[in-house]
Parts: C-alpha cells; sequence; structure tokens
C-alpha cells in the first residue's frame, strides 16, 4: 500500500522512502540506461536536472545509496548501478500510475 505524505513516498514494509526528486533521479538513471547500456555522469544529471554544480547531483545520490536504491562504485567514472530495491521502486511506481499522477497533477 501507498500513502503519499508532502513530497515524499511512503512504502509498506522494509522499503525506505523516496522523495519526488530523488525518484526522478533514479528514473533518469534507469532510462539513460535503457537508451545507451551505461549509466550517465555526474555532470550529465547535473546538466539533465538543470544544476549549476555537481553537488547537487552527488547528494541525491549519495541519498539514494545510503537508502539502498543505488550502489556506486569507487573509482569508476561512470560508477552508479541500480539495486534491486531501486528496480522494485521504480516497478512500484509504474504499477501504482494513477496515484504518480496525482502526486504530479
Amino acid at each position: 500500500m501507498i500513502a503519499l505524505e508532502s513530497d515524499t513516498l511512503l512504502l509498506g514494509g522494509d522499503m525506505p522512502t523516496i522523495t519526488d526528486k530523488q525518484y526522478a533521479i533514479l528514473l533518469y538513471l534507469y532510462e539513460f540506461w535503457i537508451a545507451n547500456k551505461s549509466y550517465p555522469s555526474i555532470r550529465a544529471i547535473s546538466d539533465n536536472f538543470g544544476y549549476k554544480t555537481k553537488n547537487a547531483a552527488a547528494s541525491h545520490l549519495a541519498a539514494l545509496e545510503k537508502k539502498g536504491f543505488i550502489k556506486r562504485i569507487p573509482g569508476s567514472y561512470k560508477n552508479t548501478r541500480i539495486t534491486g530495491m531501486g528496480m522494485r521502486i521504480l516497478k512500484q511506481r509504474v504499477e501504482d500510475a494513477p496515484a504518480q499522477q496525482e502526486l504530479l497533477g
């Protein structure tokens, strides 16, 4: 069951919460992977979301990693990987499209 509280999506079970911005970045990572068979650089993420510096993108990635939605590989240029939990949250949002439309509405 999904309940919305401000800009955060709350999921049942042991799934951590994810903000709308974090979800948007996670979705961007997924869509970039589908299109390019590689993950975007922090610069590409920053450019896509209109951030003036890489710090905003890096902090969102750090939050996503802390929550277990992605894993970053040290020393790699395009070092982000979506975890199984990250894929579950993406699938959950797709399955719950009416709630997503209401959220974005």
